[in-house]
């Protein structure tokens, strides 16, 4: 845990926008059918989750190196896909968890060898992470950082930070609330992501109507720590956006009937 958290100064200073990953790039992908595709492997789309016995793996330039195994049973359905870290990371819902209301899975298909008298590659899972909520299957942010060595899950519940090399989850938050309207990004200069949200709070007691809460909140990417949070006062639901100066040293929100900025402090 840091022992530093972060305070905000409203500040009308000049402030010059840092570049933002376009909405479109926050989501890399692998997929052979997919022509931005990344990675030093491709996989093929599964419709409907109907994997065969043995589900294809290609190369770069289309050629098969090996074949999945196990995936009707262990895999099913299959949302984001990317390679990285000398695997596939995916998110999935096997078919008995659909049936039995159950959550959903990050996986991992990595190589285990060739398979036997075949100059084909088995790949196999290898490990698996369980959410209860099933937003972590098609996730708004599905990102590799660090040269691939990371890779950034975002829903609107919460976040993940998994090291691909390592095959493990170095973090996993979850928001103070569920986010309805709400945008991130990341500062330029640390790893530090921004957070702003409209939320639902109670009833009002008089008529029935939601009070909103609107935040903007700062978390450690590489210990899911809470580091920063400030409460916009605003009692209703906006369409944000946000963003760091270049420097890191400012946050600017905006919407349509509200703008503001602060300079951050630790």
């Amino acid at each position: 845990m840091t022992d530093f958290k972060v305070h905000f100064k409203e500040t009308d200073s000049e402030f010059s926008i840092a570049e933002k990953i376009k909405k479109d790039d926050w989501f890399d992908t692998s997929y052979n059918e997919v022509t931005s595709s990344i990675g030093n492997l491709r996989y093929p789309i599964v419709d409907n989750g109907r994997y065969g016995s043995k589900h294809p793996i290609y190369d770069t330039l289309g050629g098969i190196i090996g074949y999945l195994v196990g995936a009707e049973s262990q895999i099913g359905y299959t949302w984001g896909c990317v390679y990285a870290g000398a695997g596939f990371w995916l998110t999935n819902q096997t078919f008995s968890a659909t049936m039995g209301g159950g959550g959903t899975n990050i996986s991992v298909i990595a190589d285990v060898g060739n398979f036997l008298f075949s100059s084909k590659r088995k790949f196999k899972l290898v490990e698996s992470f369980y959410f209860e909520e099933h937003s972590w299957k098609s996730p708004d942010v599905f990102k590799l950082l660090d040269d691939g060595r990371e890779l950034l899950v975002i829903t609107r519940y919460g976040f993940c930070v998994f090291e691909t090399f390592n095959k493990t989850m170095r973090s996993k938050t979850y928001f103070q609330s569920y986010c309805d309207n709400y945008d991130f990004t990341i500062s330029p200069k640390v790893k530090i992501l921004a957070i702003v949200s409209s939320f639902n709070g109670r009833k009002k007691p008089i008529d029935g109507e939601y009070r909103y809460k609107n935040s903007i909140w700062l978390y450690n990417l590489d210990t899911g720590e809470l580091v920063g949070e400030k409460t916009l006062e605003i009692d209703k639901s906006l369409n944000w956006s946000i963003n760091f100066s270049e420097d890191g040293r400012k946050i600017r929100v905006l919407s349509d009937e509200f703008s503001t900025q602060f300079e951050l402090t630790s």
